[in-house]
């Protein structure tokens, strides 16, 4: 059945939701033993998601940072939209 989409992207949608499933969360018991196994591998699994929780923090504040942008600018339009309403007015 065709849903509107091409072949290639359903194939790479089905290909990205199996690699997310093959991610693996590894809870605080895990990568101790990790650590113990494979003290390299459990550093990298933790700066990883240090970089992660960074990455994260930036994208939230930047979105904040954006959210407060634009309802300046609704108000800067709004207060234009005003003025020119009212010079509008005293040409005619």
């Amino acid at each position: 059945m065709y849903n509107g989409e091409s072949l290639e992207s359903q194939t790479l949608d089905r290909s990205s939701s199996i690699s997310m499933a093959m991610k693996k969360q590894y809870s605080r018991a895990e990568l101790t033993e990790i650590a113990r196994l494979d003290p390299k591998r459990a550093k990298k699994i933790m700066t990883n998601r240090q970089s992660a929780m960074r990455c994260k923090q930036r994208k939230e504040l930047y979105l904040s940072e954006l959210e407060e942008r634009a309802e300046v600018l609704k108000m800067e339009t709004s207060r234009l939209s005003s003025r020119l309403a009212i010079s509008r007015v005293g040409l005619f």
